[in-house]
């Protein structure tokens, strides 16, 4: 690939803060050689820089407090969807319906695009987050959809101690209360339609650094706490690529890799610059706080290179040097660019400002990719290759071997590799748990997001449990594993069937033949003509209003009105969520239709939808469409 013009980008940016040419040109040859040498991941869309000028990988969206929102709510969503980003939504605050959280999955399935996921924040012990799940339980697929389960410490002991936690929440009229086999059952259901549910205990530790912008709430795709409005660019280093040998003894790189960090820091903090946002919210607030997101990749397979069992004390300690490590060095690495660019803008008043400590950024090190263990000796560079030089140095190599493990078997089942080797070469179906979260706690006690951890089939009550026991702060379930070349031999691969998912062109194409009826609605404006059509299921296809004096401004704006409720309604939003938000809109002036007040035309609607439709019986529109199907035919 290409790295030229999204190398010149970044030293449009150095000179803008007064760097000498000859640093601009030493710093773009170090940033050249990790991207050529893999060093450093970057997704597709920053390094088309040139072409897209959008350089942040997650996006968080202001939080959602009412319905009438979801649409302003879709229509910034929309205008990151050519970018394949991760977005958030703080939805904590709403007290949606069942019908209303339908409606709402309804217009999000048809706004996304198909690499997108949208994670959505949501309180667990609330009243409309059981309304969530079972609206979401009659979709017939969720994997558009990330979930974040906020959890109270106090919500977590009751699940850990299997007792009862109460719901909250305005609709409540008794207290209801809802125990692990429900709670359980909850994420079950979610996983089972596609979604990733992550539980994650909500504690003071995990609040804002900034009292100025607002608390954490959003959590994007690779656990970072986000505010509303906020954009992140994120790079990610490979850990393989940081080992150096002498002799037969392979160890990290600690220098290479502390220059790297500091260099990897400061491209992620030009790209705060360099990006272009769609919204102006979220260019103020991104720029406030100048959020980055560094993370690593390739961990078991370090451990591999280094021979060193993944379920090892050992390895267990490895982590918890290197997770100290980066913090310490990617720490560093923001303070010299404070020296240099000053702080944050949002610095005063701040945690890190009682704390006395200055930093460029307002976080560094967010999210963590594949702490867990191998999925499959093919993936990535290195484990086949370097099982493969071991098996030929030390003569257990056979065709039979190759064979066995190209068929997906786990090499712990083949007796005739030698234990060590089979002790260091482990598959994820090979390890228990505990090690995943002993590696999981290791990290997270850096770490300024979650670190994620699969826990593949564990049952939810287990896993929650001994998450919690292990100082994880996010449990993951329901991760879908990576689709990998050749299967192993573990019994937890995930296929998921690439079911056909219509867009907004194809949800507004109606049937050849329709049933309907047309309601003369006295408004101010004069009598307004309402015709509502249906398919032979009793279901709203199409809305046509008029007005009986044609043409003029107020003729526009109904037909406008008549097709984007046809277009709601034909993607299956329910008819008594558009009515609530229709029901009692003001104009200037006011009519009257058989003794009740018509508001508008918009509450002249609201009336036509709820006094007139719960007349058409979907039997009766059947019959009436075989019907003429028939003359039809003849």
């Amino acid at each position: 690939m290409e790295y030229k013009p999204f190398l010149q980008s970044l030293s449009s940016v150095e000179k803008r803060y007064g760097r000498s040419i000859v640093d601009i040109r030493r710093q773009m040859q170090i940033w050249e050689e990790m991207l050529l040498e893999q060093e450093i991941f970057l997704s597709d869309q920053v390094l088309s820089v040139e072409q897209s000028k959008f350089t942040a990988s997650y996006v968080s969206f202001p939080s959602l407090v009412e319905f009438s929102g979801v649409f302003d709510l879709m229509k910034s969503i929309s205008r990151f969807m050519h970018w394949q980003i991760s977005v958030g939504v703080d939805v904590s605050g709403v007290n949606f319906s069942r019908s209303q959280w339908r409606s709402f999955l309804l217009l999000l399935k048809a706004t996304v695009s198909d690499w997108t996921r949208v994670w959505i924040s949501i309180v667990a012990n609330s009243f409309s987050c059981r309304e969530f799940i079972l609206a979401a339980s009659s979709f017939p697929e969720l994997d558009f959809l990330g979930v974040n389960l906020f959890a109270s410490e106090k919500v977590m002991a009751c699940l850990r101690e299997g007792r009862d936690f109460d719901l909250t929440g305005e609709e409540l009229t008794e207290i209801y209360s809802v125990g692990i086999e429900e709670f359980s059952g909850w994420i079950s259901q979610l996983r089972r339609k596609g979604a990733k549910v992550r539980v994650v205990v909500d504690n003071v530790s995990y609040r804002e650094e900034v009292p100025s912008i607002g608390p954490k709430r959003v959590v994007c795709a690779n656990g970072m706490f986000l505010v509303q409005g906020e954009a992140v660019p994120e790079a990610k280093l490979n850990l393989v690529r940081f080992l150096r040998r002498k002799g037969n003894i392979r160890d990290i790189d600690w220098e290479k890799l502390s220059d790297r960090i500091h260099s990897a820091v400061r491209m992620l903090d030009d790209l705060v610059d360099l990006c272009e946002y769609p919204i102006r919210e979220i260019y103020e607030v991104t720029r406030r706080l100048r959020r980055v997101s560094l993370s690593v990749d390739g961990w078991a397979r370090t451990l591999c290179y280094l021979g060193i069992p993944y379920d090892s004390d050992a390895a267990v300690e490895l982590a918890e040097r290197l997770a100290s490590f980066l913090w310490e060095e990617a720490n560093s690495a923001s303070w010299q660019l404070a020296r240099e660019r000053g702080v944050f803008p949002s610095y005063r008043g701040s945690k890190l400002e009682r704390d006395g400590v200055k930093r460029r950024n307002v976080t560094i090190l967010s999210g963590l990719h594949r702490i867990g263990p191998l999925q499959s000796l093919w993936e990535g560079e290195g484990p086949m290759s370097l099982l493969d030089e071991i098996a030929r140095q030390r003569n257990f190599v056979s065709e039979l071997l190759m064979e066995k493990i190209r068929s997906g078997q786990s090499i712990a089942d083949i007796q005739s590799v030698p234990e060590d080797v089979r002790r260091v070469f482990v598959l994820d179906c090979d390890v228990s748990p505990e090690w995943k979260m002993k590696h999981q706690g290791a990290f997270q006690s850096v770490w300024d997001g979650l670190v994620e951890m699969e826990l593949g089939d564990i049952p939810v009550r287990e896993g929650i449990v001994k998450a919690s026991l292990f100082g994880g702060a996010c449990a993951l379930f329901g991760e879908l594993k990576q689709s990998i070349s050749t299967p192993h031999n573990c019994d937890t691969p995930l296929t998921k069937e690439n079911n056909f998912r219509p867009s907004w062109q194809e949800l507004a194409v109606k049937p050849d033949v329709l049933f309907g009826r047309t309601v003369r609605v006295e408004c101010a404006c004069g009598p307004l003509l309402i015709t509502i059509n249906q398919d032979r299921e009793g279901k709203i296809r199409e809305v046509l209003l008029k007005m009986e004096k044609s043409g003029g401004c107020v003729s526009s704006h109904l037909d406008a009105l008549g097709k984007m409720l046809s277009l709601l309604f034909s993607a299956g939003v329910d008819v008594d969520v558009v009515i609530k938000e229709l029901e009692g809109i003001n104009c200037s002036s006011a009519g009257w239709h058989k003794g009740r007040r018509i508001y508008s035309c918009a509450d002249a609607v609201a009336y036509a939808l709820r006094e007139n439709l719960s007349r058409i019986d979907s039997l009766e529109v059947k019959e009436i469409l075989g019907e003429n199907l028939i003359e039809e035919g003849r």
